[in-house]
């Protein structure tokens, strides 16, 4: 199985998703630490210029968005209880709620605190105000984010809910399933990240919380993004044929900047592109369905 690798950075909310995950299957993984704004011109000959993180690479095969890369790690661990295709109807509405309006509403609420002042000890103001400038241009043409009171009621009911949840061992049930790992990673960053008081009130969330923080364990190797590109440019892409024409997947919610191809996948699941890379080669780029449109 060829090993994955994670281009990420350690205070990005989502990746924490996919590293909790990766911990869960015990499945070991090479790790690119990516600057957490732009430039970010060696992960771009990998996907073309997608804005997000993380980005996970199998190979040649590369997979933007936790919902492909969530796909690609239940299918290759054998964890069908990670697949977002594979949810019943409670626990995909579930997602969706957590992972909408309400995961911003998390991190304002946690950036209302402690979080700027560690980073701004972190990257300095200069770099901080870059931050900033970099996040105002990601969200631009994006619907507007709860704020204010309206964050805070929703943090509030969500907390309400997770904490009468989880009088059992996770959100649905005996074992971990996505709404897990999905519910964690907001959380993770309100109160590990950004030091919110308060968890303490919540004695299931915060035992839950601990809980997913010591599921599995496994072996992280750092690599450069060098070495990930010479990875990409050694291994052949999975075989979906030749291109049918040339198309450009755009999220729908925010961060849209396309990112153009010749398209050789689309099916109920992801779109698949293929992009010849100066310096990875030929590359086949996997966008989710769901949350992203073809243009």
């Amino acid at each position: 199985m060829t090993k994955p690798i994670l281009h990420h950075y350690p205070l990005s909310p989502y990746a924490e998703k996919i590293r909790r995950m990766l911990a869960y299957c015990e499945c070991p993984y090479d790790s690119v630490e990516t600057p957490p704004m732009l430039p970010r011109k060696d992960l771009d000959q990998l996907t073309g210029g997608y804005r997000r993180i993380p980005v996970a690479q199998w190979g040649a095969d590369i997979y933007c968005d936790t919902r492909a890369i969530a796909e690609r790690i239940a299918t290759d661990c054998n964890k069908p209880e990670l697949a977002p295709s594979k949810q019943s109807t409670e626990q995909a509405e579930f997602i969706a709620r957590v992972d909408g309006d309400l995961f911003f509403a998390l991190v304002g609420l946690a950036f209302s605190g402690a979080l700027k002042q560690k980073m701004k000890q972190e990257f300095g103001l200069i770099r901080l105000l870059r931050f900033a400038w970099d996040r105002m241009k990601l969200m631009k043409g994006a619907k507007p984010t709860p704020k204010g009171e309206q964050a805070k009621a929703m943090v509030q009911a969500h907390l309400n809910d997770m904490e009468a949840r989880l009088t059992q061992s996770f959100v649905f049930g005996d074992t971990p399933t996505l709404a897990d790992f999905t519910a964690y990673h907001g959380l993770w960053f309100l109160y590990a990240v950004g030091e919110h008081p308060g968890i303490e009130d919540y004695p299931n969330i915060q035992a839950w919380m601990a809980k997913i923080a010591a599921l599995g364990s496994t072996q992280v190797r750092e690599i450069t993004a060098a070495d990930s590109l010479h990875i990409a440019r050694d291994a052949a892409p999975l075989d979906h044929g030749s291109g049918k024409r040339m198309v450009s997947i755009v999220p729908d919610d925010y961060g849209l900047l396309p990112v153009s191809g010749q398209l050789v996948r689309e099916d109920e699941l992801e779109y698949v592109i293929a992009r010849q890379s100066k310096k990875a080669g030929l590359v086949h780029v996997h966008f989710p369905r769901q949350g992203f449109r073809r243009q």
